[in-house]
């Protein structure tokens, strides 16, 4: 049998086989290594996109909630347009936190604006648009770090209007949060966006809309500190093609023609011809920019390939699109030279490995040549199949005999192995998730650690400032209550028969002057109040500056004569006399700080100046000051005077009384009328009070509108006047009892809302005093079950409470009353109510079926305007709302009217004049009401005969009443508002 040569086996199979294996496992390391590597290189272009994303949704995110935060604030009326300050303040804030925040601005639905800008060196400016009455101001005001005002202008040509911004027609079109396409902004030439959001009123309605501007080319700055292999780059792309972040930021943006504006480069545009061939690759693949799939391509430029990976950002706002590109030879062009020099040492080692085998084959050739075999299938590593060496060589067959022995142990050492392998990477991935999911649970858990121990402080500080505010509150108010009552009470027990007639009345001037002294302390409560509520609205109209110091020194006439101080006054004869604005609110700051330096002055003097200031156009600027010789205030105390509910010191309350209300209500109503006051003193030696308020200028003689129309009558002339008065309280009972004594009238007192009523049905008042708060049924379900009675509408309803505000009297109006008498009250308030309504009581609204009665010609009854003042407290707008919402109203029925009265059915009649006459009667036009009350008793009767006299009554009523209320819209109209 002849054998094959061992020596050529050894000699060159040896060698050839170690170069095929080297070779093999080059090749098989390098493919599988650069497939890793290229996952690895997409796993690192993910986590690239994954962090970018984060980074522009944590940059972009804080615009949004500012923008939601600031809409919520303004809806709930905590964060208002009407308290200009204190949105700024809010605002500035925000420009603190969120350092990528240009400006944070409102814009109202009445075109007012109020926005806050960052400036260069921590300096910020605001921008205030207020409209009042048709005027339109605009005030601009630099402002430090502190929020300290370094500058303050107006700009009387700015036309600015934010209803017509793209910001905010978009977020009124929408109706919710929105997004602008990124831009350039004009100020710091940056890249940036703007998101807005509408703020909505109670009615659902559209107050304005919230907006900031945030600047994100620090999206441009985080993508250039990516590291993506040696030379890869990112960028981030909107739905318009514009790059909005490059790592070379100074490329994305370029002129617009010869101006100097900036616009976004396009794509097509960019000066980097790599991001450009990776944005012609993903166009060229058909993707879909507008689905949610992120993409993975490589292209080829100049010869190189690169791989490139384009995600979309996933978020409804920001339509935008990342890319990320990396050339192939960053991460496997070392791999790629590895390759080829370690073939070449292969091949040269093989050849080395073929001479050395050469040589030792010679020996031991013979002796090896039936190992072969066996040899090759172990260097195979094939451990599966068994060895079998037939040899005439006992040595060979030991020899195979270990090999098979080792072969086997191999196998059961591999199997082995494996299997330990595999538990313990099992036992490892174990370890791992639950080490992970403890460490995030534990953070978890210390995070809202550290946020419940921060809610907690803050909650345990806004208690003890809530309690602190509380019991000063409550100690003020009670102190200032208990002190004019205790006067009250006391000389009420000193008046008797005993005393003489003068004595008597001294008591009663006493008793008068502590419940003025209460009023006033009630009546500065009520005015804190609308003014935190932004109820408190300007009447403006003409008046004499001397009239209005002149009422103003009359009130603080008496203290001043009691403790022997002189009286100082000086008015700028440069100053016109004939003003316009609120003459009620400048008096009553200036009595406020009068009687102010009055109560703390025992010695020396008052003065009061003013001096004309700045002239522009129709306004003149006055500068008031107030000095005194009293006890003064100390420096650290001079900004805390004007708190609510805040005195210089402790003492000073037990020493001089007071409530604290009073500068805090002169602050307030100052910057009402868009000034200014401040303070300068000294202890022990007086105090400066200095306030800036601006007027308008009055060409010529504007006669001033008459606020005290009703013509008061005497308490006799209310003869045969039948009155229900409806009061729970036995004392308030008998006090307008006696009031009305002697009179004429004819009393009839019901002590709760159900025997009111009934007695309405029997006597048949002509005019009810209704109390509000009554057992068993209220004023106001009284008033509401008298309306509904046949003659329920005819009757004078004067609502009697201590409940003034605002929202009450509306509801009172609505539920059908037409006045209210305020307590406590005095006995010439109640005679002027009774005089006012009971001409109304007196008309003659009988009707009956033979024929129409003679409506009385008297001109004052067509149209009398204190009647409508007094319902809507002066304020001219809401008049002038009140009279077009009646001319409105009353045309469609005028236009019933005038058609073919066969086809209107008497409930729909009826209906209609019931609505003409009760708006009449708040309009203050009592003919036209009782021309209207003839055709609604018609109407109900069904006495059709009746019909066209009765219409044509009203039409020539209406007629009147519309001609005297134009020509008094028109002598308002020249009165500049």
């Amino acid at each position: 049998m002849n054998k094959k040569s061992m020596r050529i086996i050894l000699t060159l199979g040896m060698p050839g086989l170690i170069v095929a294996t080297v070779i093999c496992l080059i090749l098989s390391t390098h493919i599988s290594t650069k497939r890793v590597f290229r996952e690895h290189a997409q796993d690192i272009m993910r986590n690239t996109a994954s962090c970018t994303i984060d980074k522009a949704r944590s940059h972009l995110t804080p615009a949004r909630d500012a923008a939601l935060l600031t809409s919520a604030l303004a809806v709930n009326n905590i964060v208002t347009s009407h308290d200009v300050s204190q949105m700024e303040h809010y605002f500035y804030e925000q420009l603190l936190i969120n350092s990528q925040f240009s400006n944070i601005y409102y814009g109202s639905s009445d075109g007012e604006f109020i926005m806050a800008s960052r400036l260069e060196s921590d300096k910020f400016l605001s921008k205030n648009i207020m409209i009042k009455d048709g005027r339109r101001d605009v005030l601009f005001k630099e402002m430090d770090r502190n929020f300290q005002t370094v500058r303050e202008y107006f700009d009387r040509n700015d036309a600015y209007d934010p209803r017509i911004r793209p910001w905010y027609t978009k977020a009124v079109a929408e109706g919710e949060l929105i997004w602008t396409s990124p831009y350039v902004f004009f100020t710091s030439k940056n890249p940036g966006i703007t998101t807005a959001s509408p703020v909505y009123g109670i009615e659902g309605e559209i107050l304005g809309v919230v907006g900031v501007d945030i600047e994100i080319s620090d999206l441009s700055d985080f993508i250039a500190t990516l590291q993506i292999g040696k030379s890869g780059k990112a960028f981030i792309l909107d739905e318009k093609g514009q790059v909005i972040a490059f790592p070379d930021k100074s490329k994305i943006t370029h002129k617009i023609r010869q101006s100097d504006d900036l616009n976004l480069v396009a794509i097509g545009e960019l000066d980097d011809e790599v991001s450009l061939a990776a944005y012609n690759a993903i166009q060229e693949s058909g993707y879909d920019f507008g689905g949610n799939k992120e993409l993975f391509l490589t292209f080829d430029y100049n010869g190189e390939d690169y791989h490139a990976m384009f995600a979309p950002f996933q978020i409804s706002y920001w339509p935008w699109l990342i890319g990320i590109y990396i050339p192939e030879n960053d991460y496997i062009g070392l791999l790629k030279q590895n390759r080829t020099f370690t073939l070449s040492i292969t091949a040269v080692l093989g050849v080395l490995t073929g001479l050395i085998g050469f040589l030792i084959t010679r020996s031991v050739v013979r002796s090896l040549r039936s190992l072969q075999d066996a040899a090759r299938e172990v260097s195979c590593g094939n451990l599966q199949s068994p060895l079998h060496i037939n040899s005439s060589y006992s040595e060979l067959e030991e020899t195979g005999r270990v090999f098979e022995y080792m072969r086997s142990s191999l196998e059961d050492y591999s199997s082995h192995m494996e299997s330990l392998v595999r538990k313990r990477t099992a036992e490892l991935e174990q370890k791992n998730s639950e080490l992970a999911d403890e460490i995030n649970q534990r953070k978890r858990i210390e995070k809202e650690l550290i946020y419940a121990r921060n809610r907690a402080d803050e909650s345990r500080e806004a208690a003890e400032e809530a309690n602190e505010a509380k019991n000063s509150f409550l100690a003020n108010i009670s102190h200032e209550i208990r002190t004019p009552l205790s006067g009250i009470i006391g000389y009420a027990e000193l008046i008797g028969p005993e005393n003489s007639k003068e004595i008597n009345e001294s008591f009663r001037n006493t008793i008068l002057k502590e419940s003025e002294r209460l009023i006033v302390l009630i009546n500065r409560l009520l005015d804190i109040t609308k003014i935190e509520s932004g109820k408190f609205s300007l009447d403006l109209r003409p008046f004499r500056l001397s009239d209005v110091v002149e009422s103003a020194w009359l009130d603080v006439a008496p203290r001043m004569e009691e403790k022997g101080l002189d009286r100082k006054s000086s008015i700028d004869p440069d100053i016109p006399d004939l003003l316009l604005g609120d003459p009620d609110l400048l008096t009553q700051i200036l009595t406020n700080l009068l009687s102010n330096s009055a109560k703390f002055t025992d010695s020396g003097y008052i003065s009061l100046g003013i001096e004309r200031g700045d002239t522009e156009n129709s306004f003149v600027d006055l500068n008031f000051t107030i000095k005194d010789t009293g006890i003064g205030i100390s420096s650290e105390k001079q900004e805390e005077i004007f708190c609510v509910f805040h005195q210089g010191d402790n003492s000073i309350s037990k020493r001089y009384g007071g409530s604290g209300l009073g500068l805090s209500i002169v602050k307030e109503l100052t910057e009402l009328m868009g000034g200014t006051v401040s303070v300068s003193s000294c202890e022990s030696k007086g105090s400066i009070f200095t306030l800036f308020i601006p007027f308008r200028k009055i060409e010529g003689e504007i006669t001033p509108l008459d606020r005290n129309g009703a013509k008061k009558k005497i308490p006799g002339q209310f003869k045969d006047l039948k009155v229900l008065l409806a009061e729970d309280y036995v004392v308030n009972r008998d006090l307008i009892r006696h009031h009305l004594e002697g009179t004429g009238c004819k009393l009839v007192t019901a002590d709760n809302g159900v025997d009111a009523v009934k007695l309405f049905r029997e006597v048949k008042p002509d005019l009810v005093l209704m109390d509000i708060q009554m057992p068993e049924l209220d004023g106001v379900g009284a008033t509401r079950l008298i309306r509904n009675e046949e003659d329920g509408h005819s009757v004078c309803i004067i609502g009697v409470t201590a409940n003034a505000f605002p929202q009450d009297l509306k509801k009172y109006w609505k539920a059908g009353m037409n006045d209210c008498l305020v307590k406590p009250f005095r006995k010439q308030d109640l005679f002027d109510k009774i005089s006012h309504w009971e001409k109304f009581s007196r008309m003659n609204w009988g009707i009956h079926e033979e024929g129409i009665p003679k409506i009385s010609e008297e001109d004052s009854l067509v149209f009398e305007p204190h009647t409508l003042m007094n319902r809507v407290d002066n304020d001219r707008e809401m008049a002038r709302i009140l009279l077009e919402g009646f001319r409105e109203e009353s045309r469609k029925s005028l236009k019933l009217f005038a058609g073919p009265l066969d086809d209107v059915r008497e409930d729909e009649l009826h209906r209609h004049a019931h609505s003409i006459k009760s708006g009449s009667l708040n309009i203050g036009a009592p003919r036209l009401a009782e021309a209207a009350e003839i055709l609604e008793r018609a109407a109900k009767n069904t006495w059709h005969h009746l019909y066209p006299d009765a219409i044509e009554a009203v039409e020539r009523e209406y007629a009147s009443w519309q001609e005297s209320a134009d020509a008094w819209e028109n002598s308002l109209r020249s009165i500049p508002s």
